[in-house]
């Protein structure tokens, strides 16, 4: 069932090297900030949300590159405007199923990738991502990009 959500994949850095969840150049509001604290939409008014994975993503990100305390609390502030799909065992289901089908088809998937697009593919949303080419093949599966 759709909710009127769109899954964001992965990070992007501005030319600050500041992580940011990828495509908010394109569909968010300056900054990652929405007014009033909501939540962020895209410009037709759909949640944006982005998996546990993703959040993962950017911590591990800040860390690897040493940030200080204002740029992970920029991170903190950033994160607060998205919903956050969390793990739960349909999830970790549709994961099994398709890290199988895609390793049966001779295309294997990242962990990671499998995640997030088991997050996608159990809530029935699209996937927002400029990795189209890594969510291939996957059934269930409605892939956003900067071409769509």
């Amino acid at each position: 069932m759709n909710y009127g959500i769109k899954v964001l994949q992965g990070v992007t850095r501005d030319e600050r090297c500041e992580a940011r969840p990828r495509y908010e150049h394109r569909l968010l509001p300056h900054e990652g900030r929405c007014a009033g604290g909501s939540l962020c939409t895209t410009r037709t008014g759909k949640l944006l949300a982005i998996s546990f994975i993703t959040v993962g993503e950017l911590y591990f990100g800040a860390e690897k590159a040493n940030w200080g305390e204002v740029k992970r609390k920029k991170l903190e502030t950033t994160l607060r405007n998205f919903v956050v799909i969390p793990y739960d065992h349909e999830i970790a289901r549709c994961y099994g199923r398709l890290v199988a089908a895609r390793q049966c088809s001779g295309k294997p998937i990242t962990a990671n990738d499998a995640w997030i697009a088991a997050c996608v593919v159990r809530h029935g949303v699209p996937l927002v991502t400029h990795n189209a080419r890594d969510f291939s093949d996957i059934a269930g599966l409605t892939i956003i990009t900067q071409s769509s």
